[in-house]
């Protein structure tokens, strides 16, 4: 860092070091005036460059999701609101606190690819295996008996943290086994989104969102040459109850639209009930 600093003091141009520094200065919801005096000991780069940086992380992220959609990779959407509340301490006619909503959303390309479906074993007799039409419970029994296994072993990791108890270590396994290891060990990659100002408790800010969405969509499927997997492509849009809810609200609006580009039929939203209890319970 202090080499740096010196080559920077010689020459602004070298900056790398400077430039990551900024980056992290401004992740950490740093002002101008801070930056201007970092910068006045070469540790970042100037307070005007940061609207540039962020831009230029805008513009590789964007490229980021358009090459993993021309890899054949499609994903999802999450989203949720972000309130803020400003509140002054001198209250006045024209000085009042004030509520800021925005929305914040994401693109996440699925680990499982559709090559997956042809080329992994698990995945063709899967999808090869006839179903009952009529249910029975006792074909879900041999997931109650994993799912029991596989919680008395995360149950396990948290006791041998225990000094008592560090002697079962031997015996608790460190991973669990299951048949899509290989796949879903791949990394998970989200990219982020510009935030919209947009309030998610109107239905017109949501009409918006869901819009946002799907030029997003055609603008990266375009670039990436598979502008004709629009025609039946189904995009899921994720985020907590209240917000899917009120997406689903919005994309019923615009489902009797005569247009088919208005009608928002590339976004589609996906319900979990319950994730938030069974998320806690796993914890």
């Amino acid at each position: 860092m202090i080499y740096s600093t010196i080559l920077h003091s010689r020459n602004n141009k070298i900056s790398a070091i400077q430039r990551l520094m900024t980056i992290l200065a401004v992740r950490c919801h740093a002002d101008n005036k801070l930056l201007s005096r970092l910068n006045k000991m070469h540790i970042t780069t100037s307070a005007q460059s940061k609207a540039n940086i962020i831009a230029e992380c805008s513009e590789q992220c964007e490229q980021s999701v358009i090459k993993a959609i021309h890899d054949g990779k499609d994903g999802k959407f999450n989203g949720d609101n972000v309130d803020i509340f400003v509140q002054t301490n001198v209250i006045r006619m024209e000085n009042k606190s004030k509520d800021y909503h925005f929305f914040a959303s994401d693109f996440t390309p699925y680990r499982i690819t559709d090559s997956d479906f042809k080329e992994n074993e698990y995945l063709v007799n899967y999808m090869k295996e006839k179903r009952n039409i009529v249910i029975n419970i006792e074909q879900f029994k041999p997931d109650v008996d994993m799912f029991k296994h596989n919680i008395k072993i995360l149950i396990a990791r948290q006791l041998i943290e225990h000094p008592d108890f560090k002697w079962m270590e031997i015996a608790v396994p460190k991973h669990i086994e299951f048949p899509l290891q290989d796949v879903m060990s791949r990394k998970t990659t989200s990219f982020g989104l510009p935030v919209m100002l947009k309030n998610e408790m109107k239905y017109e800010d949501c009409v918006q969102i869901m819009d946002g969405y799907e030029k997003y969509l055609q603008e990266w499927y375009s670039k990436a040459g598979r502008s004709d997997d629009l025609n039946s492509l189904m995009v899921p849009v994720g985020g907590d109850q209240l917000t899917r809810v009120r997406l689903d609200g919005a994309k019923s609006l615009r489902a009797g639209h005569i247009q088919g580009q208005n009608g928002l039929r590339t976004c589609v939203l996906f319900w979990l009930r319950c994730f938030i209890c069974r998320w806690i319970f796993l914890r």
